[in-house]
C-alpha cells in the first residue's frame, strides 16, 4: 500500500513544484503549493501506514491512511479525466491507470479492516477530501493551459512548421504553413 501512496506523492510533488515555481499567474503558484501540501499529506499517510499495520500505537493512524488513499483517489481521477479529455496521451497514463487499480485495492483493504472507526468528525474529513480534489482538478486544468502543458508535454500534434518553396516570376518565396 505504501508504494501507491509514494508514487502518487511523487506525481503530486512534481506537478506542484512545476506550478509553484513556474506558473504564469499567482493563483497557479498557490495551487502548486497546495499540490505540494497534498504530497506531504500522502507522505504522512505512509508513516501512519507503518503504525496502522504494526502496533497501532497512534489512535488516528487508520484515519490518516484513509485520508491519504482518498487524496490519491481524487487527484488520480482528476489526472485521468484531463488525460482522456485532452486526447493527447502521455506515458504517465499507464501510471494513472495503475494507481486507479491500486486505489480500488486499497479502499477494499481498508474497508475490510474498518479503518474509518477512529474518525472523530467524518463530515469534516469528507469535506477536506472534496476540497483537496477540487483544488487538484483546478491545478491540473491550469497546468494544461500553462506553457509546456502537463509534465512539459505541449500536447501539440504538429512537431514543426512545414515549408514549401514557390516561385513567381523568377524570385523564390518561402511559404510557411
Amino acid at each position: 500500500m505504501a508504494l501507491g501512496l509514494l508514487a502518487s506523492a511523487a506525481v503530486l510533488f512534481h506537478v506542484g513544484a512545476k506550478d509553484a515555481f513556474g506558473a504564469l499567474a499567482y493563483g497557479g503558484r498557490i495551487v502548486g503549493v497546495v499540490f505540494i501540501a497534498a504530497a506531504l499529506v500522502e507522505m504522512v499517510a505512509v508513516l501512519a501506514l507503518c503504525d496502522y499495520w504494526g502496533k497501532r500505537a497512534l489512535r488516528y493512524s487508520g484515519v490518516a491512511v484513509l485520508l491519504g488513499v482518498g487524496t490519491v483517489t481524487v487527484t488520480n481521477l482528476a489526472f485521468l479525466i484531463v488525460q482522456f479529455q485532452g486526447g493527447d496521451y502521455t506515458p504517465f497514463l499507464l501510471l494513472w491507470v495503475g494507481l486507479a487499480l491500486w486505489v480500488i485495492w486499497a479502499l477494499w483493504t481498508l474497508t475490510r479492516q474498518k479503518a474509518w472507526r477512529g474518525i472523530p468528525h467524518p463530515k469534516g474529513v469528507a469535506m477536506s477530501v472534496v476540497v483537496s480534489g477540487a483544488v487538484g482538478l483546478v491545478s491540473v486544468g491550469y497546468s494544461q493551459i500553462g506553457a509546456g502543458g502537463l509534465f512539459g508535454y505541449s500536447g501539440s500534434r504538429r512537431s514543426a512548421r512545414s515549408e514549401a518553396g514557390l516561385e513567381w516570376g523568377g524570385g523564390a518565396r518561402t511559404v510557411v504553413a
